[in-house]
């Protein structure tokens, strides 16, 4: 479970990285909306 968290805190920094240097933020604020979903459903299943 703390496995999970790490790479999802992990993932969110790096979408923060790329989110403040990329040119194109409309694209990665999709992505990162994505990333986002992906991680909480991960995390929902845990709890299940």
């Amino acid at each position: 479970m703390s496995k999970t968290l790490w790479a999802a805190s992990l993932g969110l920094q790096k979408a923060k990285q790329h989110y403040n240097t990329h040119e194109s933020q409309e694209y990665l604020r999709m992505k990162c909306n994505n990333v986002l979903t992906k991680y909480l459903s991960l995390l929902l299943s845990c709890f299940q």
